[in-house]
């Protein structure tokens, strides 16, 4: 007897399968390929990423299948999904595709079926309208912008995933510690959020998911700080100064997040995010984070939210990536990006 995995993956957008075979010379398009091999170890067990159903194409799939089989054990086979669970899911999030890839804590229980969304991203007839939003203007002046237009769907090439991002992955030795598969969870809810508010906190709290333990203060510097604590309520000044200052003094007695943030980012040496040294670009998105979340702050409009984005999204896989690997994985899957690397 032999043994067999399978988990389902539902995608943030619809991939293609360009470049993994021939294109039909009707469409130009690769429909004929249903599913690539990942790994071959013969008796040891065959990994591949197949399309949504049995003989079902790659192209256009918004879900997709990792598939094992003839493994020898069903212990050899569950270490094998488990393994190719955490592939993939570093492998998707650098590739900048979110994944919805399930549990993994009860692999005997029979998966419960359901309803969800479409296999495949299907053209539909569609037309240009305005996003949610309140919309202010005189009289006379047109309402929206509608009409009939013309579509394009852009579909992410799962070529580049298959042959440098997953070789890249697969050949290294890795850790994926519970904080960091939460960190590349905070990182894949992004891709299927469209809110820049909620996208910027969970990228944030994302780095805060990696922070390492707090420390306590030396002896000497928490009695020192006591010392001072009791030296401020015997003197004479004002009270919103004396409580402003009492903050102070009882923050500096915690190993804060920001100083433990700061440490973290260190890994990513001299290279500037947004312009800025590692520990400077951490502090500012974390202060900006927390406007967001306190009341009473100034806080970023969604124009300037989204401006950051893209900037914040890279600072958070480079860490994620050198906290992994021990060394800054491309941000571009091409042939000479990996070789270089």
């Amino acid at each position: 007897m032999t043994y067999w995995f399978y988990n389902r993956l539902v995608l943030s957008g619809a991939v293609s399968a360009g470049l993994l075979g021939d294109p039909n010379p009707d469409t130009g398009l690769v429909d004929d390929v249903s599913s690539v091999v990942l790994a071959d170890d013969g008796p040891n067990g065959i990994v591949e990423l197949s399309g949504p159903a049995d003989g079902k194409p790659l192209q256009a799939a918004m879900e997709l299948r990792l598939i094992g089989r003839d493994f020898p054990t069903f212990e050899s086979a569950y270490e094998a999904g488990c393994r190719w669970r955490n592939h993939l899911t570093i492998a998707f999030a650098h590739y900048l595709v979110g994944i919805k890839i399930g549990s993994a804590d009860d692999p005997t229980e029979p998966l419960e079926p359901g309803y969800g969304s479409p296999y495949y991203q299907v053209p539909a007839p569609r037309v240009l309208r305005d996003e949610p939003g309140l919309f202010v203007a005189g009289t006379g002046k047109q309402f929206g912008r509608m009409g009939s237009w013309a579509e394009g769907y852009v579909m992410q090439g799962v070529h580049g995933l298959v042959t440098y991002t997953i070789p890249w992955i697969t050949s290294r030795h890795y850790e994926l510690s519970p904080q960091r598969l939460l960190a590349y969870s905070l990182v894949h809810a992004t891709y299927f959020d469209d809110n820049p508010e909620t996208t910027f906190i969970l990228l944030v709290t994302a780095i805060e998911a990696l922070l390492p333990p707090r420390e306590d203060n030396p002896k000497e510097v928490a009695g020192i700080l006591a010392a001072l604590q009791t030296a401020l309520a015997a003197m004479e000044v004002e009270e919103n100064l004396r409580k402003s200052i009492a903050g102070v003094l009882e923050d500096k007695k915690y190993d804060t997040i920001v100083s433990r943030g700061k440490r973290l980012v260190a890994c990513l040496g001299t290279e500037r995010f947004g312009g800025q040294k590692p520990k400077d670009y951490f502090y500012d998105r974390y202060d900006e984070r927390s406007r967001l979340v306190h009341p009473g702050s100034v806080r970023l409009t969604q124009a300037e939210l989204r401006e950051r984005l893209p900037e914040l999204r890279r600072f958070v896989l480079a860490l994620l990536g050198v906290q992994v690997f021990g060394e800054r994985m491309p941000e571009l899957w091409t042939e000479e990006t990996v070789e270089g690397s």
